[in-house]
């Protein structure tokens, strides 16, 4: 009886889903590389706005930190202007897929999306970035905003409320400025600004939310203080959703067509092979104790010969 995996029918259908999924694969790659595209030209036009107020401030070619601070305007102003906050309509919560282009189209109005889109428009303009989360009272995530490298120095930006802050020697400060000394920096916010983000406590990336990663800190302390001294954040690893997902249609559609081609091949080199000869099959023995028993009966007598008539 034919196993299943050799039976026609089967055979078949398996070829039709692998068929089926490296279509839906190299479709979600096509469509992923469009979105892509679109999302980089949008943001290559924000960050030309406002690297060409930059140079029109400095009259000529602008330093990194008036880059960095005209990006932080322009993009908290566009995000502004068309955000969409949670308590006017329904549905505006950031989906698990939403590229940083989706952010800047729909913003639903929360700091994710602010943060989101500074993010791609300072790594579009080549500046290093990390996200920042702060924590409020114990609870984590109570608002997000993000450190850019500007002149080799961390700086903290804030797009949700066009936020930067200065240390006393006037450059720009970085998270651990403004936490180790909130009175002071409490008189430069902007109008608007939430008294309460004082930055008490903040974080680099939040390891409860990656399962197991809390767990094995909590063994090496040290661990964990040594990865957020060293502001290690993998937020940002993944602000190009689109070239997650491109990437994952490619190598799933080409490690389907690779497999399809290692069974065509051994299907074809089956084909050729030519049948094997049966070997010749042994004489069944006589068992030993039987050869004895011949070999010890006595002979016959001789039988009498027959008569004539």
């Amino acid at each position: 009886m034919p196993s299943p995996s050799r039976h026609p029918k089967f055979a078949t259908v398996s070829r039709s889903l692998a068929d089926a999924t490296i279509g839906a694969l190299l479709m979600l790659a096509l469509l992923s590389w469009q979105r892509m595209r679109e999302d980089d030209a949008l943001f290559r036009q924000l960050v030309q706005v406002a690297e060409l107020k930059a140079a029109k401030i400095q009259g000529g070619t602008p330093s990194d930190e008036t880059r960095a601070l005209e990006i932080l305007h322009t993009v908290s102003a566009e995000v502004r202007g068309r955000a969409v906050f949670f308590s006017d309509t329904e549905g505006t919560m950031p989906g698990l897929f939403w590229s940083a282009g989706d952010h800047l189209n729909r913003p639903a109005g929360a700091s994710a999306s602010y943060v989101t889109v500074l993010a791609k428009a300072l790594q579009t303009a080549n500046f290093s970035i990390r996200k920042v989360g702060l924590v409020k009272n114990g609870i984590t995530a109570y608002h997000h905003v993000l450190e850019a490298k500007v002149s080799g120095r961390w700086v903290v930006l804030d797009a949700t409320f066009d936020q930067h802050f200065r240390r006393p020697d006037g450059k720009l400060a970085c998270a651990a400025d403004v936490h180790a000394d909130w009175l002071y920096y409490r008189a430069q916010i902007m109008p608007g600004y939430y008294p309460e983000y004082d930055y008490s406590g903040f974080y680099y990336t939040n390891w409860d939310r990656i399962p197991g990663a809390a767990t094995v800190l909590g063994w090496f302390p040290e661990a964990r203080t040594w990865l957020h001294d060293h502001g290690i954040s993998i937020r940002f690893w993944f602000l190009n959703v689109h070239a997650w997902l491109l990437g994952l249609g490619l190598g799933g559609a080409a490690i389907l067509l690779l497999a399809r081609w290692q069974g065509v091949r051994k299907k074809r080199a089956a084909e050729k092979a030519p049948a094997p000869t049966p070997e010749p099959r042994e004489k069944p023995k006589m068992p030993e104790w039987v050869r004895q028993q011949v070999l010890e009966a006595p002979l016959p007598a001789a039988l009498p010969a027959a008569k004539r008539g």
